[in-house]
């Protein structure tokens, strides 16, 4: 028979064990994510760190948490916004994260004209399409876009037809250039770009 001591241990030992298989699983995603709103990857770290020390909190307490990805990314992205409006932390949206762009590889010549292009796509989006943009972009589900943002499935999937439409629109309906922009948007907010078109 187990003691109430060990069962206790037990229990902090199983949290700690979740908490290590979900800071693995997403982990980089979110700390992408929070260095496209934070636009500093020190920043971003701290960030991750208190995001998965809320979620070791919360677990720890017993309290269940359904779809811990998009839990995390809802408390990433509502701890960046309350550091930014703490910080009165503004930078222009077209910035680049040269980590990021610098990873890649290209040249100095490609990763100016990815900027620029990014810049202005992103110039044309709301802020909710913006948002929908740099979620999708860390694959996650129109569902787990909803939860982080606080919207329905729907609004999610109606900022993403939208961006769609612009991104047409800005192309002037070629496929290449049209792939190009989502690549570009993809490096510029710090994620991989989808392959599908």
């Amino acid at each position: 028979m187990l003691s109430e001591g060990s069962g206790a241990q037990q229990a902090v030992n199983q949290v700690q064990q979740e908490l290590i298989s979900v800071y693995e699983a997403h982990s980089q995603g979110l700390l992408s994510y929070a260095s496209s709103l934070l636009r500093s990857r020190e920043d971003a770290v701290d960030i991750l760190q208190e995001a998965f020390l809320r979620f070791f909190v919360e677990r720890s307490y017993g309290r269940q948490i359904e779809n811990p990805r998009a839990w995390l990314y809802r408390v990433v992205r509502n701890l960046s916004l309350d550091w930014l409006e703490r910080a009165a932390f503004r930078r222009e949206l077209g910035e680049t994260n040269p980590e990021m762009l610098a990873a890649t590889g290209d040249s100095p010549e490609t990763m100016l004209h990815r900027k620029q292009m990014a810049g202005e796509i992103a110039s044309l989006l709301t802020e909710g399409e913006f948002q929908c943009v740099v979620l999708r972009a860390q694959g996650l589900s129109y569902d787990e876009m909803a939860n982080v943002l606080h919207l329905s499935a729907g609004t999610v999937a109606s900022f993403l037809g939208r961006v769609h439409k612009k991104l047409q629109k800005a192309t002037k309906g070629q496929a290449v250039l049209r792939q190009e922009a989502a690549q570009a948007l993809a490096l510029q907010f710090g994620s991989e770009p989808s392959r599908s078109g």
